[in-house]
């Protein structure tokens, strides 16, 4: 008995090998998402193929998924050297902005001034920071803040249970009409039953 192949056993293949085409090298290597910073500052050499996850080999008898990936092999060829040759030019920029401060003693003291600005600025955010958390006024203001939004969402859940108990309220209405409708009708059909019952009895003694 031929055993058959689900379509997902396929597909899982197939989107395995598209998630890692779509990776950077670092990401490969790393089993991470592939982001524009990763592109850039990648130092490292180029993930090995046999770092990067390969699909599943197909089972004999289920061609489609065979073609899949020999399609998808083919196309790793152009995306391995693409993604080599990122690699190569990134290594390349880092490499020449290192000599260039090294070279250039004006770019060389411009890193170091943004390097202690980066930090100075950080310093002042957070002494900033402190003096907004310790003013009495502010901390006034975030709690008025503080209770106007406490008190939106309060009325947003009054809407929301009013609307709830509006429709609650609707729904056992129609319910009860439904109720009352069904009931109404049973006692017709019952009284209806009755006067045919008392009809047909009457009809024998008519003819005595």
């Amino acid at each position: 008995m031929t055993k058959q192949t689900s379509p997902f056993h396929s597909i899982s293949a197939v989107l395995a090998l598209a998630a890692a085409m779509l990776a950077a090298p670092e990401a490969l290597a790393q089993d991470k998402p592939a982001t524009a910073e990763a592109v850039q500052g990648a130092k490292s050499p180029a993930v090995p193929a046999a770092v990067v996850q390969k699909p599943e080999a197909a089972p004999a008898d289920d061609p489609a998924a065979e073609a899949y990936r020999k399609r998808l092999m083919e196309l790793r060829v152009p995306r391995d050297k693409g993604m080599a040759e990122i690699q190569a030019v990134t290594e390349k920029i880092a490499a020449r902005k290192k000599a260039i401060q090294a070279e250039d003693e004006k770019a060389g003291k411009l890193a170091a001034e943004i390097e202690a600005l980066s930090k100075e600025l950080a310093d002042k955010e957070t002494a900033l920071t402190k003096i907004y958390d310790e003013d009495e006024g502010l901390k006034a203001l975030n709690q008025e803040l503080a209770a106007a939004h406490e008190s939106f969402r309060q009325s947003q859940r009054n809407v929301r249970d009013e609307i709830a108990r509006r429709r609650r309220e609707h729904t056992q209405m129609i319910e009860k009409r439904q109720q009352e409708a069904a009931e109404a009708k049973a006692k017709a059909e019952a009284a209806k039953a009755a006067e045919a019952k008392a009809a047909g009895g009457a009809k024998p003694e008519a003819a005595k």
